[in-house]
């Protein structure tokens, strides 16, 4: 039997493959990163297996639906259809045609969304199930590409639990996302569809919070004004559309006791810093408070990255504080913080290890909680203000090693934009 040759050339092609490996791995975030999010995907896939009979059902009728979000936005356009809008927010009729598993649903969107929805009430479920799918695929390979993310990370972004939790409960979190990244990066160039693109996402406003305070510091007035002119047009139509006392229904259903008690509800999959204080033990008032101090802190970090960072880092520093100012932060919401990591790697390449491991776990968080939840519940508050704390220690190591490395750098190398 021939030996194998170790000659020159081989050593050289082992050389080369460990080379393109490390960079590939460098390009990618770092080893410790990577392997998370491979880790992540392996696990999510896994999940998907597992619920594949309700993952790929596309029924035609309501009430063969699974416990998917889809089914109240449905239910919603439908009583457009019926001329009777308003009832989307009367918990009692909206519910009538529900069963079991859907009676918690309920429609708190604002009502220009029905200009966004009007057309699902004219196909079955299962194909506006499959349009919002297909819908939510395209908006995070958008945030994956506008990020410069790799392929490879681009597969990671669908394969992760942000994308699995969009698929599996058919939130459309990643929709006005996708906008809100693409208003970020396109705010002095093409204002108009900026501005149009932040009309859109208002329809799931709890992640534009600090939009404007970006918009403000960064003199993107132009788009201020779209966003604005474009917001009031859809507010207007809605009323044409809907009725013109729609947005008085909304606001009083939005008052009322059941909307109310959602709000303040203290849910284990509710992941904002409000949240986490009413797990701590704090009271309605102290959680709101500090949810605001949270928000204030947010505005604060954007107005300093604007100016000692570049316009990638400044962004994805937007979206982490973005995230911690939102009130209401589930698994289906990890679009922006995942986009906001995807940035960082692309202008950067490598995160320091430390913040690679937290990057990483907080990649992953949306699988690891699902983990947690299902098979320690009896670790699921403590878990589940540990994943508020992990999104803290990112916005803050990020704020951390960006500031040092502006600090290091060469004067003639700084261009803070």
């Amino acid at each position: 039997m021939a030996g194998r040759n170790w000659g020159p050339g081989t050593l050289n092609n082992t050389h080369n493959k460990t080379a393109i490996g490390s960079s590939v791995v460098g390009q990618n975030g770092g080893l410790v990163f990577v392997f998370l999010v491979a880790a992540t995907a392996a696990l999510c896939i896994m999940y998907y297996g597992l619920g594949a009979q309700a993952f790929l059902s596309f029924p035609a009728r309501l009430s063969d639906a699974a416990d998917e979000d889809l089914v109240a936005f449905y239910r919603a356009s439908d009583l457009l259809r019926q001329g009777m809008p308003e009832r989307a927010y009367d918990l009692d009729v909206f519910r009538q045609p529900f069963v079991a598993v859907h009676q918690k649903l309920m429609f708190r969107n604002p009502p220009h969304f029905f200009l966004v929805i009007a057309p699902m009430a004219y196909v079955s479920y299962g194909v506006a199930k499959f349009i919002t799918l297909l819908l939510i695929a395209v908006s995070l390979v958008v945030c994956a590409r506008i990020a410069r993310a790799s392929l490879g990370m681009t597969f990671g972004l669908l394969a992760s639990g942000a994308a699995y939790y969009g698929f599996t409960v058919l939130n459309i979190s990643a929709l006005p996302i996708a906008a809100i990244v693409f208003a970020l990066f396109n705010a002095e160039r093409r204002p108009l569809l900026s501005g149009l693109a932040l009309a859109f996402a208002t329809v799931k406003p709890q992640y534009g919070l600090l939009v404007p305070v970006f918009l403000v510091v960064g003199g993107y007035w132009r788009a201020t004004g779209w966003a604005i002119t474009f917001t009031l047009v859809a507010a207007v139509l809605a009323s044409v559309v809907a009725g013109p006392d729609i947005w008085l229904r909304y606001l009083a259903a939005m008052a009322s006791e059941p909307y109310t008690e959602y709000a303040s509800f203290v849910a284990p999959g509710n992941l904002s810093i409000q949240s986490a204080a009413g797990k701590l033990g704090f009271g309605p008032g102290q959680r709101y408070a500090l949810q605001l101090v949270g928000a204030l802190t947010g505005a604060a970090l954007i107005v300093l990255a604007k100016r000692r960072t570049g316009k990638e880092d400044w962004i994805a520093i937007t979206l982490l504080a973005s995230a911690i100012a939102a009130p209401h932060l589930l698994f289906y919401s990890w679009p922006l913080l995942c986009t906001a990591l995807l940035i960082l790697i692309g202008r950067h390449g490598v995160l320091p290890p430390l913040l690679q491991l937290a990057a990483g776990l907080l990649w992953a968080q949306p699988i690891l909680g699902t983990m947690v939840f299902a098979f320690l519940p009896h670790l699921t508050r403590p878990y589940s203000i540990a994943i508020t704390a992990n999104i803290l220690i990112v916005l803050a190591g990020t704020c951390w090693w960006l500031s040092n490395e502006q600090r290091n750098r060469p004067v003639s190398a700084q261009h803070p934009r």
